[in-house]
């Protein structure tokens, strides 16, 4: 009897959640044949589940059941599961777009639906054999094997872990190398002086020199601590605006000079179209003024013999600089300079904005590798000699330098030569450093660490060439290109006028934060060589947006949590299910294991977009909303 009564539950359950699914249906869903079909399973079910009642009705004036009718009710529940599932596997593949636009709210309708059902089935099942337990959820033997295959990477790193242990490439060794090393540095007793190491010291070095090369072409072994943790400045990946970190506004302009200067430029405001008075307006940059009124000195219009690098590179003095100790004596050098060349090593992919890893400077006599990280807040101190107007500063393709130094120290640049731009002027055949150092020196620079992570630490030899030989010879191709502009040019030195024009045009840039934008929304859209539907859209959009957010929260790039290729990879096919999904994802990295549910979610979403999300995402793809 209460077999019976459940089965009662069960059939009235079932005729109301399909007479719902039904009603809902008809509303929501436009007439073609895709979706009669639907609807045909949907009386398939009210007709099995009429002829159950009928013979519930009957079973209960005969009395009791006999065996073979409670096998052919049995009969009955397997075709109504049969249909139930069939009606899912039609609504399952709902398309948004083409001719099967949805009105109303279809997605929380499937998603209840859904749940209702499967519980309804369970019910069913249940009845056939009551020993037969409910389905519980998550106990797929896929969703099994998926954590299984977790547990197996997860051990397959700690073993490759070990290896490398066994090998003698450890963390505990790096730590012992880096102890010894600080040894050898704690007994220099000067700055600028050089003492002579002992055999083991040399032998300590030469270790830590191969290690540290060695993690550079082995990126399977390479484990670097985030140095922007042991920052004083907290790392601003905030959505605000970028604010400058200058502190002290060195060599500023006379208050007699600027009020001509401004003078000046209302002047030529009255002439100028509405875009170059937009230009005059607001100038962003705290040393435009000082940067604008910058004229050449004597030195920089003057042909004289170029001095020529000290050779070989490991003959020049080489200075460390790792304390602020160090800084201010390098602050005090460089003020003493006339020209000094400067050069610096960024790390764009393990951090959000960007990182400046290494700072190099070189004089006529010596150069400097300044290591920021020990040092960060206290790095703004070299904006005094960089804006000093009568110090020349020689840099190559300083575009993004300028604006690294904007951005980590709050350094400017005030009297710019740009090697890049007399090159561009000169009409030499090709317009890089490597070109520009064989062409004039005779020296081949070794690019090979061009793209090695510079957080690394400590530096090998073969890094510490590579990275004092760009800033080493800059000041020599200073001297020859300077004595080629000026006997090039005419009686106004009409040449070095445009490189000192374009150099100061590229002091003059601003660093502003880099934001997602639409722009570059478009630009993945266009790489898909087919066209992309509307969810394929919404499932880009959303995954473009949601690795920003994870970029700027745990500071990392953005190529870092997912690759491009991925998230095409992503959008095109949508996987649903966590194996195809991670498949998709292939090579999975660490920083994307943890967010494989949120991905999941993102395209689960948009498989179950409604036509209001959907009309809303359109407006607001074409700037209608």
């Amino acid at each position: 009897m209460q077999t019976d009564l459940c089965l009662r539950l069960f059939i009235l359950k079932l005729f109301k959640q399909s007479l719902v699914l039904h009603n809902n249906l008809f509303y929501v869903v436009q007439r073609n044949e895709y979706f009669l079909k639907v609807i045909s399973n949907l009386f398939d079910i009210f007709y099995l589940s009429m002829a159950f009642g009928e013979r519930m009705n009957a079973d209960k004036e005969d009395g009791d059941q006999s065996l073979s009718d409670l096998e052919e009710d049995e009969s009955i529940v397997e075709q109504l599961r049969v249909a139930v599932a069939n009606l899912l596997k039609k609504c399952s593949p709902f398309r948004v777009g083409d001719q099967h636009l949805l009105a109303g709210d279809l997605k929380m309708l499937l998603v209840k639906a859904s749940v209702q059902l499967l519980d309804l089935l369970n019910e069913a099942v249940t009845y056939i054999s009551e020993t037969f337990p409910k389905i519980p959820n998550g106990a797929h033997h896929t969703m099994m094997m998926n954590e299984i295959a977790k547990i197996n990477d997860i051990l397959d790193e700690r073993i490759t872990s070990s290896f490398d242990e066994v090998r003698g490439t450890s963390g505990e060794y790096l730590q012992d190398l880096r102890i010894e090393r600080n040894a050898v540095e704690v007994a220099t007793a000067s700055w600028n002086c050089i003492s002579v190491p002992s055999k083991e010291a040399v032998e300590t070095e030469r270790a830590v020199e191969n290690f540290s090369e060695e993690m550079h072409f082995n990126n399977k072994r390479r484990f670097i601590p985030k140095p922007q943790l042991n920052f004083r400045d907290q790392i601003d990946n905030t959505l605000n605006p970028f604010k400058t970190k200058l502190r002290i506004k060195h060599h500023e302009i006379s208050p007699e000079k600027l009020s001509n200067v401004k003078l000046s430029i209302q002047r030529e405001q009255q002439l100028a179209d509405n875009a170059e008075m937009e230009y005059f307006s607001e100038p962003a940059h705290p040393y435009y003024y000082e940067i604008i009124t910058c004229e050449p000195n004597s030195l920089m219009l003057s042909i004289k013999e170029p001095q020529y690098p000290i050779m070989p590179l490991n003959a020049c003095k080489l200075v460390f600089v790792r304390s602020k100790k160090f800084l201010q004596s390098l602050v005090n050098d460089l003020n003493s300079q006339q020209a000094f060349a400067v050069d610096l090593e960024h790390n764009s992919y393990r951090s959000y904005y960007g990182l400046t890893c290494l700072l190099q400077i070189s004089t006529r006599d010596t150069d400097y590798i300044v290591d920021p990280f020990p040092i960060w807040h206290e790095m703004y101190i070299l904006n005094e000699p960089f804006v000093d107007p009568n110090i020349v500063k020689v840099m190559h393709g300083s575009s993004q330098d300028i604006q690294w130094l904007q951005r980590d120290f709050g350094i400017y640049v005030v009297n710019l030569f740009d090697t890049y731009h007399a090159m561009e002027v000169l009409e030499m055949p090709q317009r890089s450093l490597k070109f520009l150092v064989k062409e004039l020196v005779g020296v081949k620079l070794d690019k090979s660490y061009q793209t090695a992570d510079w957080r690394i630490r400590p530096l090998g030899s073969k890094m510490l060439a590579y990275a004092r030989s760009d800033s080493h010879y800059l000041l020599y191709c200073w001297d020859v290109l300077r004595n080629q502009l000026l006997d090039r040019g005419n009686e106004y030195n009409d040449l070095m006028m445009i490189v000192l024009k374009r150099s100061n045009d590229t002091c003059l840039q601003v660093y502003k934060k880099k934001f997602p934008n639409e722009f570059e929304l478009k630009k993945l859209e266009s790489k898909f060589p087919f066209n992309l539907d509307n969810r394929q859209k919404y499932a880009l959009r959303m995954l473009y947006y949601w690795r920003d957010g994870v970029a700027r929260i745990t500071d990392e790039s953005v190529y870092y949590i997912m690759r491009n290729d991925t998230l095409r990879n992503l959008a095109a096919k949508l996987p649903r299910d966590m194996q195809l999904l991670e498949n998709a994802c292939k090579p999975i990295t660490g920083a994307l294991m943890p967010h494989l549910h949120e991905i999941q979610k993102i395209i689960c979403d948009a498989w179950c977009l409604d036509l209001f999300t959907m009309v809303i995402f359109i407006l607001r793809t074409f700037h209608c909303w």
